[in-house]
């Protein structure tokens, strides 16, 4: 009983802490291709309160172009394809069973993947994000330490000065092979003075079917990648160590550390159980630390507050498009003064910037292009309010340029990224000729009018995927 309500006390702290607007932390992710680093990123990504500036590939468990490809897959089934993915230079290391799953393990379709690895180099792209990230970066390395100690010491020395500190999967003895694969580079980032934690699960473990049941249970995008993933390598049981950097960054409570010759080394402590382990695992990837209200904890879900129509397509909207979008359109309605198709679209492409680059709310500046009379004027309500990017913070422009104007599209920068989001000719067409029609039957501004124009709102909100409405360019011809 004192156990659990010691974890209890832990948990309950953490979430308290973490609730924010502006994305707490931002990371860069080093992995090596291995299953766990698979789990660990997924884990970061389906948090708000985390943003991933970039993911670097090693060589380790696989190759670091192998780990690259199989990272695109990922953020191609996620819809981040945005996050820049960059692997080492190959070397020659030894394989072993262990290659064989990790290269069979489920991350995405190959046939559906968006995005591709970058052409630049990894000390690079490393540096551009911790130039970009508002805040000191946090890298996060779940194999050796080769592109750590490349970028901090040989590359961009200065850069180190943007690192808070480093996570680093290991058990940091002469055991680990994450240390014994790159002694040298461990030597190097330990003298570099830059906080080092090495993490590991200790004696703790996780019965893999329990943690199977976990992800089964998250109905996200998130869970249903991590689900598929442990099925397609049955019964093979992939070490926890790499989602222990998760949890030491969500509930360092959790750990029981000790200074080692410059270097925290952090483990699970003897008090924590699997119960306690699932039950973090499960509040990190249902975002229990993100709260995007300022005045409610969420919006009210009760059927009997909506009306008829609108409570018809609720359920439908949350489950095809998540929390976030359906809780944007409800609060553009309400600002909007009227459900207006437009301002639907303007939802659905602030949501898919932000997913597309891996951001949070109140982060992304933005340059609409479109009319600045109504309907497509909407647009601009629905941008605002899913990116938090309003004209009282200065993080919106509308720019109605001759030669651009007129179109649904906008442009969205942070961290050094720069992309131009348009609705598909087809989509804007359809919509276009669809109020049209409402005028030609019913009068302009008439009440049915206003009816017909609802109705049309409410059936796109569930009609529209946002992943197949838009066409995305990168404006950057150098953007990392």
């Amino acid at each position: 009983m004192k156990k659990t309500l010691f974890m209890m006390l832990l948990l309950s702290f953490v979430v308290l802490e973490g609730q924010t607007v502006r994305t707490a932390r931002h990371i860069i992710l080093d992995i090596d291709g291995g299953v766990d680093d698979t789990r660990a990123c997924v884990a970061f990504l389906s948090s708000p309160d985390t943003e991933v500036m970039c993911i670097t590939t090693t060589d380790g468990i696989l190759s670091g172009r192998d780990a690259a490809y199989r990272a695109c897959r990922m953020l191609s089934y996620l819809g981040h394809e945005g996050i820049p993915v960059v692997p080492s230079r190959d070397t020659t290391y030894e394989k072993s069973w262990i290659n064989a799953v990790c290269n069979t393990a489920y991350c995405g379709r190959d046939k559906d993947t968006t995005c591709s690895p970058s052409v630049h180099t990894v000390g690079d792209v490393m540096s551009n994000a911790t130039l970009g990230s508002p805040k000191k970066a946090i890298i996060v390395a779940c194999g050796p330490l080769t592109n750590v100690a490349n970028f901090i010491i040989r590359d961009y020395p200065l850069s180190s000065m943007r690192i808070e500190e480093i996570i680093w999967s290991s058990r940091a003895d002469d055991t680990d092979y994450n240390l014994t694969a790159d002694t040298a580079a461990y030597n190097a980032v330990v003298k570099s003075g830059i906080p080092l934690r090495a993490v590991c699960a200790g004696d703790c473990e996780v019965d893999e079917k329990d943690l199977s049941r976990i992800y089964e249970k998250i109905d996200t995008p998130y869970g249903m990648l991590l689900s598929a993933s442990a099925k397609s390598i049955y019964p093979h049981r992939p070490p926890l160590s790499d989602l222990c950097t998760v949890l030491y960054i969500y509930y360092p409570q959790l750990f029981d550390s000790e200074d080692r010759d410059g270097v925290l080394c952090c483990s699970l402590s003897s008090r924590v159980r699997e119960k306690d382990v699932l039950q973090a695992i499960k509040c990190v990837m249902e975002s229990s630390f993100y709260k995007e209200g300022q005045m409610y904890d969420g919006l009210p879900d009760e059927e009997r507050l909506f009306y008829d129509d609108v409570r018809d397509i609720k359920d439908s909207v949350i489950s095809r498009y998540g929390h976030s979008e359906w809780r944007a359109s409800v609060i553009t309605g309400e600002l909007h003064g009227h459900l207006g198709v437009y301002a639907i679209v303007g939802v659905k492409m602030g949501q898919r910037a932000r997913e597309y680059m891996g951001v949070g709310i109140d982060d992304v500046k933005i340059e609409s292009y479109t009319h600045t009379s109504p309907p497509q004027s909407c647009m601009n309500d629905g941008l605002q309010v899913s990116t938090g990017g309003t004209l009282g913070h200065g993080l919106i422009n509308v720019d109605c340029k001759d030669s651009v104007c007129g179109y649904p599209k906008a442009r969205f920068t942070y961290g050094g990224k720069d992309i131009l989001i348009a609705l598909k000719p087809s989509v804007q067409k359809e919509i276009d000729d669809a109020l049209m029609q409402a005028v030609i039957d019913y009068g302009l501004c008439t009440d049915d009018y206003w009816d017909r124009v609802r109705e049309l709102a409410l059936y796109y909100m569930v009609e529209l995927d946002r992943r197949e409405i838009f066409d995305i360019k990168n404006l950057r011809e150098d953007n990392i």
